[in-house]
Formats: structure tokens, sequence, C-alpha cells
């Protein structure tokens, strides 16, 4: 009777170690787990804003979004917002749970007003993802003036509780001190082109409302030359496009020049270097 009396206690304490044991793992386990491992929490992913430029329509980003989706699989392009003539938001597609990165393609219809006027369609359109999507964050891509409008949104709304953080932004051939070339603006129209100009008073606005800029926004600024202009992409000059930081904190600045002959103002957008600088900067893909 003894023997049995102690194999039982000896069980008894095996269990209980055992149970012991498997209740320190699972618990070292919920608190160690590597962010790789399926049985991670998935945290809500910060969407990604293309914000196009001064006539850009639909096929602006069209190219980058199937790289990025398709040949990187960086994410997913998952909605599309279009703010059309009269200012009306309209939107299509959704921001599902838990999306490996969802991309948002934002259309100005009115694509040639001005940077005030444009900044106010993408405040509309922000607030809209705020209140029916529930998005507190978000990145930014923007090409030519889309910089520069999606700088003001930033200077405009930093503060406010009823619009989105932007987290981080890369602006790719931003004319922040506006484009000198006289050709351009006698090529184009509109109320943009007003802006454009050196000295407006849109891009000194944006300058003096600098101290405004959110400290929580970092910015990848990506500035091209091409050989076959001097010191430029074409049309936006290095020195115009590197003025951002004039208005970024610098502990939040970075920039990056690309020079060679795929570095044209509108092929900055397609091109690979720029590709995997956004990666990098946004996403931390290598």
């Amino acid at each position: 009777m003894r023997k049995k009396s102690t194999m039982g206690r000896m069980a008894s304490i095996f269990l209980f170690t055992f149970f012991l044991l498997s209740v320190f793992f699972i618990t070292w386990r919920s608190k160690h787990v590597d962010s790789n491992d399926s049985f991670a929490s998935i945290e809500p992913q910060i969407p990604t804003i293309f914000v196009h430029g001064y006539k850009g329509t639909m096929r602006s980003f069209q190219h980058m979004l199937h790289r990025f989706e398709y040949d990187y699989r960086w994410g997913t392009k998952s909605m599309v917002i279009r703010v059309d003539r009269m200012g009306i938001v309209h939107i299509s597609g959704t921001i599902p749970q838990n999306l490996k990165n969802p991309f948002i393609q934002i259309v100005f219809e009115e694509n040639r007003t001005s940077i005030e006027e444009t900044a106010n369609s993408l405040k509309k359109a922000m607030r809209l993802l705020k209140e029916n999507y529930s998005v507190d964050e978000l990145y930014i891509v923007a090409h030519s003036m889309g910089g520069l409008v999606s700088t003001k949104y930033i200077e405009d709304t930093n503060n406010l509780k009823d619009y989105p953080i932007v987290r981080k932004m890369v602006v790719i051939g931003s004319p922040f001190q506006g484009i000198e070339q006289e050709s351009y603006h006698k090529l184009n129209t509109g109320k943009a082109i007003i802006d454009l100009k050196p000295d407006s008073l849109a891009l000194l606005e944006i300058l003096n409302n600098r101290d405004q800029f959110s400290k929580k926004t970092k910015v990848l600024n990506i500035a091209g030359i091409n050989p076959e202009y001097k010191d430029s992409d074409g049309v936006v000059s290095i020195q115009s496009a590197l003025s951002a930081r004039n208005i970024v904190p610098l502990e939040n600045y970075h920039e990056i020049i690309v020079k060679d002959k795929l570095a044209t103002h509108s092929g900055l957008h397609e091109h690979p270097k720029v590709d995997k600088y956004i990666g990098e900067f946004l996403w931390g893909y290598n």
C-alpha cells in the first residue's frame, strides 16, 4: 500500500510540475512571439495614399501601383477616391481589416486648380477616411504639385483630431520653390500655374507656415537630375525640389538625388531606384 501511495504522490507531483511548466511556456511565448510568426497578433495596417500632381489622372500612379502590388508584392490597392469637379468625394473599394499595406489612389478631376483648393479636396477625403474607415494614421506618396498639396494638408490639419496623422511622406520631384521655366508657364493653364511660379503667394504661405508642419511626420524627398538638363529633372530644378528642407524639421527629413537619364520629371515615379527608396522608407523592404 505504501508503494502505491508513494507512486501516486510522485505522479501528482509530476502532473503538477508539467502544468506549471506549460503555463510558464505559454506566458513566455505570448510575450516573446516573433513578429513573423503566424501566431503573432496582427496590428492594423497603415494605408498609403498616392497623390498625383498638376494635370494628374488615374494613370499617374497606375504603373507604380501595379509594380508595388504585383511585382514586389508590397501591398494591395484596395481603394480609389475620386473628387469630382463639384468637390464631391466618391469612394470605391474598402480597407479590409488586417490587409497588408493597403494602397489608396486619390484622383482630383479638377486637376489644374490651386494648391489650396486641391488641399481642401484632400482634406475632405482624408476626413471621410477617418470618420467612415477609422483611419487614424497614413502614409503619403506624392508627385510634383502633389507634394505641395500634401505638405499644406499636414500644416492645415496639424493637431486637429478630425483628420488622420501623416506618419511618413515621400515627395517626388516637388517644386517647393516653384518652376522657373517660362516655357512651362506659357504652355500650361489653370490656377495651379499661378501657384507654381517662384515666390507665389501659395508657396510663401507653405513656407511661412512651416512651424505648423507636424513633428510626427517623417519625410523622404526624392529629387532628380537628368544629364540632358542643368541641375534639374527637366521641369523642377534641384534647388526648388530640395527646398523642402526649409519646411520639414531636420530631424525628420531625408533627401535623395537620383542622377541618370531616366530621372525626368514624369519618369521619376517610373524609376526602379525610386521604387526601392520608397519600399525601404515606408515599409522596410530592401
